[in-house]
C-alpha cells in the first residue's frame, strides 16, 4: 500500500493535464470534435496504463481491470416560433421581436402566461412570503436596482427569477439591463450580438473553425450553468423597449423551446472486487469545458477539470497495481455534458444498471478542480450529510498516510445553502447522488470563481493535485479492502 502510493507522482499528472488543457482540445466543449478526442484520449491512456477495453459493459466487473464508452443523449433546446412577448396597455399592444427586443432566459417553462402586469418596487432579496398575494398570477417587470446588478447581472437575474417563482409571480421581464445580448441567457445563431456575429467571420474564427452554432452552444451552456432549474417564463428585454406598465395593464408571454438531442461521452473504469463485486465506491471527474469564445478565446479548463480528470487517471493507474487486494469493487467515471446540466453524471446513475448490472454504490467521491494554486482551502462538500464518510476521508488526510504534506480541506455545508460558494453543476453530480441514497462527496476548489481565459495548466499546482490524487487512492482502497461489512457508512435510503 505504502509502494502504490508513492508511485502516484506529479509526471504523470503534469503530462495528462497538459494534453487535456492544450489549446488543441479547444476548451473540451460538448458537441464538438475536440470532445471526442477528450474521450479518445482517456480511452488510450487507459488502454496504456493497461486497463482493457470492453464491448460490452457488463464485463466490466467481471473480469481483469477494463474501461468502457458510455454514450448517452443529452438534451439542447432551440427558440421555437411560438416565443413572443406582448405588452398591452390601455388597450394598445406593442409586440417584441425575438433576438431585437428580448430573448429569453434558458430555463424558463414551456406555454403562455396571459395576466396583470405589475412593477416590482421592491428588491428581490427583501420580498417575503407577505408578498405572495399581491405577485401571484402576475407578470412581474424588474428593473436592475430590484435584482442587485452590482454583482455578476446573469446569476443575480436567475437568482431573482428563482426568487419570484417561489412567490408565485407567472412570469418575470427583465427590463433596462445594460448589455442585455451579452448575458448567459438562450442565445442562438440566429440572436447572437453583433460584434459576436462579426467575430465569427474573423480570420482567427475560421483557423478555429467557429461557427454560429457551437457559439450558441457555448453560450447556452453558461445559462445551464447558472440556473440549476427551470423558472417560471423569464424574458430580458433591450433598455427602452418597455414602457411603465399601469395597474390595468395586461401582458402575454410565451416560451416556446424546442429540443434538441446530441450525443455525449462517459469513460468508465471497472475493477471488480474479489469478494463483493456487487458493492462498489464510484470516483467521479467531469472532463468537458466550455469551448472556445466568439472572440477566440479558448477556455482550456485546466484546473477545471483538467486537474480532476489527470488525478483521476492515476487513482486509477494505483488501484490496479493493488487490484488483487481489493474486497469490493471500484467504478471509475470521467463524466461529459456537465456544463449542460449535470447530464453526463444523471445519465451515468439512470443507465449504471443496464451497464453493469446490479451493483450497490456504498460511496461516491468526485473530484473538481483541485489544483488551484496558492493556500487556499480545497473545500469538502457533503460532509454535513455523510459525516461518516466526512470523518473516513479526514483520517487519511495526514502525512504519514500520504507521504506527503497534508491536504488542506474545509469542511462546508452541503451546496443547496452555500448556492453563492458551490458553482451549482458541482451541486448537480453530488446531489443526484446523494439523492439516491448513496454517501456522497465532492472535493473542489475555486476554479469556478476565476476568469475562464485565466485558467491554464502554467497556473496550477501539480503538487497540491498529486498530494490530493494520494488521499483519494488511499480513502478508496481503505474502503474497499477492509472489513466487507463494517467499512463502509451505510446508505441514507434503499
Amino acid at each position: 500500500m505504502e509502494h502504490a502510493t508513492r508511485e502516484i507522482t506529479a509526471e504523470p499528472i503534469q503530462e495528462s493535464g497538459r494534453r487535456l488543457a492544450a489549446d488543441a482540445m479547444a476548451g473540451r466543449h460538448h458537441a464538438s470534435p475536440e470532445a471526442d478526442s477528450t474521450a479518445s484520449f482517456l480511452l488510450q491512456e487507459l488502454q496504456r496504463l493497461g486497463f482493457q477495453r470492453r464491448e460490452q459493459a457488463s464485463d466490466l466487473l467481471a473480469g481483469p481491470p477494463a474501461s468502457f464508452a458510455h454514450h448517452f443523449s443529452v438534451s439542447l433546446h432551440r427558440i421555437g416560433r411560438r416565443t413572443r412577448l406582448v405588452l398591452e396597455i390601455d388597450g394598445r399592444s406593442r409586440t417584441a421581436r425575438v433576438g431585437e427586443d428580448y430573448l429569453p432566459l434558458l430555463f424558463a417553462l414551456e406555454g403562455e402566461v396571459v395576466g396583470r402586469a405589475v412593477t416590482l418596487d421592491t428588491r428581490v432579496a427583501d420580498l417575503d412570503d407577505s408578498m405572495r398575494e399581491t405577485l401571484r398570477e402576475r407578470i412581474v417587470f424588474a428593473a436592475p436596482d430590484t435584482w442587485d446588478a452590482g454583482r455578476d447581472a446573469a446569476a443575480s437575474i436567475h437568482a431573482a427569477a428563482r426568487r419570484l417563482t417561489e412567490l408565485g409571480a407567472a412570469a418575470v421581464v427583465f427590463t433596462d439591463v445594460d448589455k442585455w445580448k451579452e448575458l448567459a441567457t438562450s442565445a442562438y445563431p440566429a440572436h447572437l450580438p453583433d460584434d459576436v456575429d462579426a467575430a465569427l467571420r474573423s480570420h482567427r474564427a475560421r483557423e478555429l473553425n467557429l461557427n454560429a452554432e457551437r457559439v450558441g452552444l457555448s453560450r447556452q451552456a453558461s445559462a445551464w450553468r447558472l440556473a440549476p432549474e427551470r423558472t417560471c417564463p423569464a424574458v430580458v428585454v433591450r433598455p427602452g423597449w418597455a414602457p411603465a406598465p399601469t395597474a390595468r395593464s395586461q401582458a402575454a408571454v410565451a416560451i416556446d423551446f424546442v429540443q434538441e438531442v446530441s450525443l455525449g461521452q462517459n469513460i468508465l473504469v471497472g475493477l471488480a472486487g474479489s469478494q463483493r463485486p456487487d458493492e462498489a465506491v464510484l470516483l467521479v471527474a467531469h472532463h468537458d469545458q466550455a469551448g472556445v469564445s466568439p472572440t477566440g478565446e479558448i477556455f482550456n479548463g485546466a484546473d477545471d477539470n483538467a486537474s480532476g480528470v489527470a488525478a483521476l487517471l492515476e487513482v486509477a493507474r494505483a488501484l490496479r497495481a493493488v487490484h488483487g487486494r481489493m474486497r469490493r469493487s471500484v467504478l471509475v467515471a470521467f463524466v461529459g455534458a456537465e456544463l449542460q446540466g449535470g447530464q453526463g453524471s444523471e445519465a451515468l446513475l439512470r443507465d449504471l444498471p443496464l451497464l453493469v448490472g446490479p451493483v450497490d454504490l456504498r460511496a461516491a467521491l468526485c473530484l473538481d478542480a483541485v489544483g488551484g494554486a496558492g493556500r487556499d482551502a480545497l473545500r469538502v462538500a457533503g460532509a454535513t450529510d455523510f459525516p461518516e464518510l466526512g470523518r473516513f476521508l479526514d483520517r487519511r488526510n495526514e502525512r504519514e498516510s500520504l507521504f506527503a504534506p497534508a491536504v488542506f480541506l474545509q469542511f462546508v455545508a452541503p451546496p443547496e445553502t452555500q448556492r453563492d460558494s458551490v458553482p451549482w453543476r458541482h451541486k448537480m453530480t453530488r446531489d443526484l447522488l446523494a439523492d439516491a441514497g448513496i454517501p456522497s462527496l465532492l472535493i473542489h476548489g475555486e476554479a469556478m470563481h476565476v476568469a475562464p481565459r485565466r485558467d491554464e495548466w502554467g497556473r496550477v499546482d501539480v503538487g497540491k493535485i498529486t498530494s490530493v490524487a494520494r488521499l483519494l487512492f488511499r480513502t478508496t482502497f481503505d474502503l474497499v479492502a477492509t472489513d466487507p461489512l463494517g467499512a463502509l457508512p451505510a446508505a441514507s435510503s434503499p
